[in-house]
């Protein structure tokens, strides 16, 4: 499909911003999908539920609404799911370049998702994870690169480039912009 014909389609984005998923109650919580995204091919399955439940504080957001399923991200993390109407099946990408580069679902049998809404995405710059009592977080643009908070200094620390190791001048203000994330971050974890 040409890139004008989906331009088309581009409509205001549909999302949820919820400071405590834990506190709501799974009745609440389905009431409150079906509110924002009534409509939507599929709505948000347990999985995804789980996820904004264990994250306490998320941003849930609609990216796509297709013919047999919804493509759903939670920001904070990047992490899209593609959920199916039929089956209730799922599937989990790391980010939404990667669910783009890995739909195949339908295919093989020559039943293609098509796309009836697809609303608009601004791109992640920084994402925040937990793993092993560490924060880690990533930059998603270029210059990409995986850091960890340093809890003592209170701010990021780079560990790992994946793009080009960028001017000095240029990685403070990196710096300082993931520092000012994580700042968001731990307020939203409260």
């Amino acid at each position: 499909m040409a890139i004008s014909k989906i331009a088309t389609f581009v409509k205001m984005k549909k999302f949820i911003h919820e400071q405590h998923w834990e506190r709501l109650l799974d009745r609440d919580r389905k009431l409150l999908y079906k509110e924002v995204f009534g409509g939507m091919t599929a709505m948000p399955n347990q999985a995804l539920d789980l996820n904004l439940v264990k994250l306490k504080s998320a941003t849930l957001e609609c990216l796509e609404n297709r013919t047999e399923s919804t493509i759903y991200r939670i920001r904070q993390t990047g992490v899209v799911y593609e959920i199916k109407i039929r089956t209730n099946m799922y599937k989990i990408f790391k980010d939404y370049d990667d669910y783009k580069e890995n739909t195949s679902w339908g295919k093989e049998s020559g039943n293609l998702d098509q796309p009836i809404e697809l609303f608009s995405t601004k791109e992640i710059t920084y994402t925040a994870s937990e793993n092993d009592n560490k924060i880690i977080i990533e930059r998603k643009q270029p210059p990409r690169f995986i850091g960890e908070y340093n809890n003592k200094l209170k701010t990021v620390e780079i560990k790992e480039w994946i793009d080009h190791k960028p001017k000095e001048e240029d990685i403070y203000r990196i710096i300082k912009k993931g520092n000012e994330f994580l700042k968001g971050y731990f307020r939203n974890k409260k």
